[in-house]
């Protein structure tokens, strides 16, 4: 089997190390065109390929495998079916990205969607079925522990203005600035020039700490009683998901995948609506959601339960 993708994102990594118990996997990081040989080798070598995300490298990875006559599945994961104008954002506002997009998906011997709404997106390109399989979060790495901080956490990295309007990063501001007496923390890894902007920016009880490994994430999930993300448009959630996995209770905006993820453990509001938003960041500090979130994470989207819908997924194809 290969496993081909543009970035080694956690995600993508996560899921090499779940299919290596079960097949024997090559894995292919295709940055640009001159991976295009090895890109051929691993599909000619191996009997099925999965390609994380519809962009040029899965174009290329089914196009062999039908001539090759192997089999091929492709992972829609976010800004590769994604139409968010407003901000700017996604591969489908082209016409050139539509029709690379269908050229993928009628191509495929099998199309997973890592939510519900990222299936309704695939499913308003092509018309043919798709298989959901969740993200799935580590429960037994990603778990509360110690006492909760009247604090408010954030997760996202910005390098370029259209990642900052995606992720609504000056609604986070602006719930900070009306919240004066909590503490905020905004993480992730930002370019110099804009962790520069969002620290000149930041009222004082919001702090930019940048990257965190994963120990130090985690002690930031343990430690914030909640996780605020106002997206424009999320496929899914990873950090939304690691944080309801250690009890933080999360406060979103009711785009795409992100109501999905919550359901009733948390609050839902109206998007680019800052009032709510910072009175639903009150609500959510004074209350006791955090277990229920996190029981909704081990129950619906655990890296246990997406191990086993990959694998079947897999098996029903071969």
């Amino acid at each position: 089997m290969s496993l081909i993708f543009p970035i080694p994102s956690t995600f993508v990594l996560q899921d090499a190390r779940l299919l290596s118990k079960h097949y024997d996997v090559r894995l292919v990081h295709y940055r640009h065109r001159r991976d295009l040989a090895k890109l051929s080798l691993a599909v000619a070598r191996t009997d099925v390929s999965i390609s994380w995300f519809l962009l040029g490298h899965a174009r290329a990875a089914v196009a062999l495998a039908r001539r090759l006559r192997r089999k091929s599945i492709v992972i829609a994961a976010g800004y590769d079916v994604a139409k968010v104008p407003e901000v700017g954002y996604g591969v489908l506002r082209s016409p050139s990205g539509v029709r690379r997009a269908k050229r993928i998906l009628h191509g495929a011997d099998l199309v997973l969607a890592v939510s519900e709404s990222t299936k309704r997106q695939v499913r308003a390109v092509a018309n043919r079925d798709v298989k959901v399989v969740y993200n799935g979060v580590d429960t037994a790495r990603f778990k509360p522990a110690g006492q909760k901080r009247r604090q408010v956490l954030t997760v996202a990295g910005v390098d370029h203005l259209e990642r900052f309007k995606v992720k609504r990063l000056d609604m986070v501001l602006d719930v900070a600035r009306e919240l004066r007496t909590v503490q905020f923390y905004l993480a992730g890894k930002n370019s110099g020039e804009w962790r520069d902007r969002l620290v000149a920016s930041a009222p004082e009880n919001l702090a930019v700490v940048g990257e965190r490994d994963e120990r130090g994430l985690i002690r930031l999930y343990r430690q914030s009683k909640v996780y605020l993300q106002p997206s424009a448009h999320e496929s899914f959630g990873m950090s939304l998901a690691e944080a309801m996995a250690c009890e933080c209770v999360p406060v979103v905006s009711d785009r795409y995948a992100l109501p999905e993820v919550v359901g009733d453990a948390g609050f839902v509001v109206s998007y680019g609506d800052d009032v709510a938003t910072a009175k639903a960041t009150e609500r959510a500090l004074d209350s006791d959601l955090g277990r229920a979130a996190r029981r909704r994470i081990t129950e619906r989207f655990s890296v246990e339960r997406r191990e086993k819908a990959l694998v079947h997924a897999i098996e029903s194809l071969l």
